[in-house]
């Protein structure tokens, strides 16, 4: 569930049930029920408008790096989108698991602030390669590593609306491109949340609204606990870099937020 179309109302997003204009299933297209007052006027009165999303520009894109079923690379052409993916990736060693973690591929997430969520994704996939793995004492070994590649940019194509429940074409396409580059400096990725034993994992870094001012930010680990990088708003084409802060030992920086390790 997520609200699509900015007027604060959860929607019902269904990625494996999408139908052409034909009205064919379709690998292109979303299933969108659109949340929207029913003619009581009740809060539990509720009517489920259906729309067809046409997510061409989303699936090409991701097609041009990733697989859409990473088990089965046959017949790519007729694999649904899932609208979020993750994928697990680590370090192994002789077999044994030395590294683990949970990595977010691409998700939707409103990073301009305009109400409507946009699609964010990493543009490389997740690769094996050798590498090399060092715990705390700094002892390191050998691995080979499930991961995308450390050069792995942050990218969005943006939700560029606007969709009103009561009119339009049952069938929209909101998302037309082209992908915009959202942090060069994309190796943690979207989400990666890592296992520290015991159970637990950590979160390494995400998508989180930090300082109140309704755009999402970015925290990354820092020596000292995390560093949030505040959003611009990537308001216009030419200006779709997330700032990036100089690290310092000075953190009075505004666009820096410090966040104590637990």
């Amino acid at each position: 569930m997520i609200d699509f179309n900015g007027d604060g109302r959860p929607d019902i997003l269904i990625a494996t049930e999408g139908r052409n204009p034909s009205g064919d299933r379709d690998p292109n297209y979303w299933k969108l029920l659109v949340n929207t007052p029913g003619p009581s006027g009740n809060a539990s009165d509720i009517v489920w408008l259906e729309r067809q999303i046409n997510i061409t520009a989303l699936r090409a894109e991701i097609q041009h790096f990733h697989l859409l079923s990473p088990i089965a690379s046959d017949d790519q052409a007729s694999k649904a989108l899932p609208v979020m993916r993750t994928h697990q990736t680590g370090a192994f060693s002789n077999n044994v698991t030395v590294e683990s973690a949970v990595l977010t591929q691409w998700k939707l997430i409103d990073v301009n602030g305009d109400g409507f969520p946009d699609f964010v994704f990493d543009r490389l996939a997740v690769q094996a390669r050798d590498d090399v793995s060092c715990d705390p004492t700094g002892t390191c070994k050998p691995v080979l590593r499930q991961d995308h590649p450390p050069t792995n940019r942050l990218m969005v194509i943006y939700h560029t609306g606007p969709m009103m429940a009561g009119s339009g074409a049952e069938t929209q396409n909101v998302w037309n491109g082209p992908p915009v580059e959202l942090k060069s400096d994309g190796g943690c990725g979207i989400e990666r949340l890592t296992w520290i034993g015991g159970g637990r994992r950590r979160l390494q870094c995400g998508f989180v609204e930090v300082n109140g001012d309704g755009l999402v930010d970015y925290i990354r680990p820092d020596g000292n606990g995390f560093r949030a990088l505040r959003f611009s708003g990537l308001a216009e084409a030419d200006d779709h870099r997330l700032p990036e802060n100089p690290v310092t030992t000075d953190y009075d920086d505004k666009r820096t937020i410090l966040l104590p390790a637990r």
